[in-house]
């Protein structure tokens, strides 16, 4: 059973799992937008709240996602090969009880040339005399890292509160670049966006008022179970 609903901002789940461990999610997310941020974007989790019962573990997961397409036009009078470039890069620095150092990746559209017509005369990035370049796969969704923390762990209380952890912050950064073999002039507009996930799976044993909301969708569980 999954109960879903919004805390603080962010969008929160509930979870029974095998074992009597109830497992909360909590997630933030920076959408794709477009490259070199002017300056970090701050995302806030909440705390594991200690009134729900005893925090066993709590697991984080961070995600960075590319996205990137390049279209150039020729504009000259003949026949030409446009090649297009560009990178991606993002940076998410977690706070330093999860990660010390900024965990980072590359996404890029390698150097290519595409055949195109002598310009159409028209500016509409479309036609034969435009060249497109995009991420394979496009959008492109990488994991940065997947770490688990229990009370043996520096920092485990950190997780536990009635606020939010420290922030994470996200950079992004880019470039691209087109160019053309024949004397025409190129036009050229890129989407470039890298956006990031950020979620914590806080496993905990509900305290006994809980535990007796819980404990009949247990017995449902379980019969369900041994009717198959």
């Amino acid at each position: 059973m999954i109960a879903v609903y919004l805390l603080g901002g962010a969008l929160s789940a509930v979870s029974v799992r095998a074992g009597g461990l109830l497992t909360i999610v909590e997630k933030a997310t920076v959408d794709p937008a477009g490259i070199n941020y002017p300056a970090p974007v701050l995302l806030s989790i909440p705390q594991f709240d200690p009134a729900k019962g005893t925090l066993v573990f709590a697991v984080v997961r961070i995600t960075a996602n590319f996205d990137a397409m390049l279209l150039a036009e020729n504009l000259g009078s003949s026949s030409a090969f446009i090649t297009g470039s560009a990178t991606e890069t993002i940076e998410v620095t977690p706070p330093p009880f999860i990660y010390p150092v900024p965990l980072t990746d590359m996404a890029k559209i390698p150097p290519t040339s595409e055949p195109v017509t002598a310009s159409d005369g028209v500016d509409a990035f479309g036609g034969t005399d435009t060249a497109t370049f995009s991420l394979t796969p496009n959008p492109k969704s990488v994991v940065l890292a997947t770490l688990m923390f229990n009370d043996m762990d520096a920092g485990f209380g950190d997780f536990i509160g009635n606020g939010f952890l420290p922030d994470f912050e996200v950079n992004a950064f880019g470039n691209w670049a087109v160019s053309s073999n024949s004397t025409g002039a190129v036009l050229a507009k890129a989407n470039l966006l890298v956006g990031a996930d950020i979620q914590v799976e806080y496993h905990y044993v509900p305290e006994p008022a809980t535990a007796c909301l819980v404990l009949p969708v247990l017995l449902v569980a379980c019969r369900r179970r041994r009717h198959r």
